[in-house]
């Protein structure tokens, strides 16, 4: 499957050769409108575009460092988003206010370094079942 990159920012990520996601898979990513990726960010993040502009008072819940991602190793990362995202069914993930999509965890966690990047300054996961948000700041990740 093939994204459209005129309409959807971050298509490049999901139709890169080296995305972890198949053709299959894929299917279950639902990008969302950008007024309706706008209205959660607000609600979840804040009204700042970026997260490197952003205190920790700007978020609506106390944000606090979990770990660090081992980038080269992705076995790590699937251990901690398994843990951190047990009895979730669907996850939000957005790319700053105005590209978001809502796909079932699974997927996420299979392919969560095609979601997250380590230079990413805008990307934020949303659990909308628990009012949680997961974020990756320099490489770390900080849980809601």
């Amino acid at each position: 499957m093939i994204f459209n990159e005129d309409l959807i920012p971050v298509a490049h990520r999901f139709n890169d050769i080296d995305c972890g996601l198949s053709a299959d898979e894929k299917l279950f990513l639902s990008f969302l409108s950008k007024d309706l990726a706008g209205f959660i960010w607000n609600k979840y993040v804040s009204s700042s575009v970026h997260l490197s502009l952003l205190q920790p008072s700007d978020f609506a819940f106390k944000a606090k460092k979990i770990d660090e991602l081992a980038w080269e190793d992705c076995s790590k990362g699937i251990e901690i988003f398994l843990k951190l995202l047990a009895n979730t069914n669907l996850v939000i993930c957005l790319w700053g206010p105005e590209c978001a999509c809502i796909l079932p965890v699974n997927i996420f966690i299979k392919a969560w370094d095609d979601f997250f990047y380590p230079s990413d300054e805008s990307t934020v996961l949303v659990i909308p079942e628990k009012e949680k948000v997961i974020y990756v700041f320099n490489g770390d990740l900080f849980h809601t």
